[in-house]
């Protein structure tokens, strides 16, 4: 939206896809196709004039980094700035939440969870893999980062076993 020059028109867009995402999914349709059609309706968008843009990612916890109301529409305030405004996944927290339960279960000495857990994440991460695969190229900010490699990056500063919205 912030690359947009018609940020209404972006909104606008963006909601009546999201109400067509609603509707395949529901319908159980082919969801791959209608996210290619939104990335085509945002894509023929033109953009304003002056790239490149500052790209500022948006952290913490989900709801207040979501809801314009808890945050105070910070997206909207930092793109009149000139941000380009980016949010992690939520794929990415149900993969930390999964990771951190079965580093309870092994406190607990619960290795039948925690391979169940292992099992889960390992579904959950084809799934989204193969959902994600055919539009990687189109995400302006590429494939979002491994979890594995998020802890990497974090390392340095803050040691896994931390848990909560520190590392995510």
């Amino acid at each position: 939206r912030a690359r947009a020059r018609d940020r209404a028109e972006a909104d606008r867009i963006h909601r009546q896809s999201l109400a067509a995402i609603e509707d395949v999914i529901q319908r159980r349709g082919d969801l791959r196709l209608e996210v290619e059609i939104a990335f085509d309706r945002l894509e023929a968008l033109p953009d304003r004039a002056e790239p490149p843009w500052p790209t500022i990612a948006v952290l913490g916890e989900n709801y207040v980094r979501c809801n314009d109301a808890a945050n105070h529409r910070l997206a909207e305030r930092l793109e009149a700035l000139g941000a380009d405004v980016v949010y992690p996944s939520l794929c990415e927290w149900v993969e930390y939440t999964n990771w951190t339960a079965r580093l309870h279960c092994g406190y607990e000495r619960r290795p039948l969870a925690s391979l169940r857990l292992a099992g889960i994440g390992l579904v959950q991460r084809s799934e989204l893999e193969r959902l994600e695969r055919p539009l990687r190229s189109r995400l302006v900010h590429g494939a979002r980062p491994a979890l594995k490699r998020i802890f990497e990056l974090a390392a340095p500063y803050v040691p896994e076993t931390f848990e909560g919205e520190t590392i995510r």
